[in-house]
């Protein structure tokens, strides 16, 4: 996604604003970097998204922080944010660039779902999907 497209101003605003303050205690949500003593590169992404989208007002439930309430399950799967303001629902679903390349068919299963939720309303619902990439490690874009 280019920031530059993104249909909200202040979702813009906030996730550009956010830079690299990270003031969650993050779980780390991933089984194959168990053994990582510091946060994922993805759940770092995830940490910045929820960052941006409070520091615009958004009420934001996350998976894998543990002072936030869990996303819903949204045609049976689980986006990563769920974020509500003003009657407006915004998803977004983080991926690495390794996830994603190994992992096509899920991935594509879980876009899939997440788009047609953005469908059934797009007034008020909006998806988003970030690929966090190792060189954006401390300084995340959005990627699409």
């Amino acid at each position: 996604m280019n920031l530059g497209a993104t249909a909200n101003p202040d979702l813009r605003a906030g996730l550009l604003s956010s830079g690299n303050s990270r003031r969650r205690m993050i779980v780390n949500i991933h089984p194959e970097d168990s053994m990582s003593k510091s946060p994922s590169l993805h759940d770092n992404y995830v940490d910045w998204v929820i960052c941006g989208h409070e520091s615009v007002g958004y009420d934001v439930a996350a998976v894998g922080f543990p002072d936030l309430p869990e996303p819903p399950e949204i045609n049976g799967y689980v986006p990563d944010v769920y974020s509500r303001k003003e009657g407006k629902i915004l998803l977004m679903d983080v991926e690495t660039e390794d996830s994603f390349l190994s992992e096509k068919n899920r991935c594509k299963l879980r876009r899939e779902a997440f788009k047609r939720w953005e469908a059934d309303d797009p007034e008020t619902r909006t998806f988003m999907l970030g690929i966090a990439l190792e060189e954006d490690k401390g300084n995340p874009n959005l990627h699409t």
